[in-house]
């Protein structure tokens, strides 16, 4: 897991955005590609799933937040693991995406 994220800020290092959106972009790629695989055992439950909504938050296009983002979806979308929302979106639309489903070779996305 460090050695993908070390890998990842390396390769990112030419751009303007700051080391801290690319880090969190790659933790959000191990997690979305972990999917199901990963949980946690709280007393009696027997598997915790933890859900993740990732929002960068800064000014508008002075601190590049979009380049990050795009990098890690550029990974990701090709696996087709999860679903992905990007870009400007109202709370309506993004709700209403998430209330779709969809199967892809066998597993509910």
């Amino acid at each position: 897991m460090k050695n993908f994220v070390e890998g990842f800020l390396k390769v990112t290092d030419l751009f303007e955005s700051p080391t801290s959106y690319f880090k969190c972009a790659a933790y959000t790629a191990l997690a979305t590609v972990m999917r199901d695989n990963l949980w946690s055992s709280l007393g009696a439950l027997r598997h915790v799933y933890s859900n993740l909504y990732v929002l960068l938050v800064g000014d508008s296009a002075a601190t590049r937040k979009s380049i990050p983002l795009k990098a890690v979806v550029r990974l990701i979308r090709p696996l087709r693991v999860t679903k992905l929302i990007e870009g400007r979106a109202s709370i309506q639309g993004v709700l209403n995406e998430l209330g779709k489903t969809e199967q892809i070779e066998g597993r509910i996305i």
